[in-house]
């Protein structure tokens, strides 16, 4: 496993795991390094051959794990197609939208004023 950069770690530091049938070779891990390695936000890059299995880490303030997954696709090295990755991709993308949204965000509750809100609940 060859580690990218070892930045500052923060909130919205998370690592994924994907298996990729494509990887066969060290031609294809220099591929896949130099491909993700280039993407915002992306921190570390590791790879088992043996295993075709892909881990990322990534700051999902600037990368989603759509960004990884369409990167991937593109350069012809599509993860794993069956219903328990499909399951987890949709998990890891609603995931990194909740966090990109929070790290947008200006704090605070969603609405004007949800103290409000809570004492007509109980009135």
């Amino acid at each position: 496993m060859i580690e990218k950069l070892d930045k500052n770690e923060n909130a919205f530091l998370v690592r994924r795991r994907l298996v990729i049938p494509a990887i066969q070779s060290d031609t294809a891990v220099q591929a896949i390094y130099s491909l993700l390695g280039d993407l915002p936000g992306m921190q570390r890059v590791g790879i088992e051959l043996k295993k075709k299995r892909l881990s990322v880490s990534y700051d999902t303030s600037q990368l989603g794990f759509a960004d990884i997954e369409a990167a991937l696709v593109s350069a012809s090295f599509p993860p794993v197609n069956n219903w328990w990755a499909r399951f987890k991709s949709a998990w890891y993308c609603y995931q990194d939208e909740n966090d990109r949204i929070t790290a947008t965000s200006k704090g605070g509750a969603c609405c004007s004023n949800p103290g409000d809100i809570y004492a007509k609940r109980h009135k």
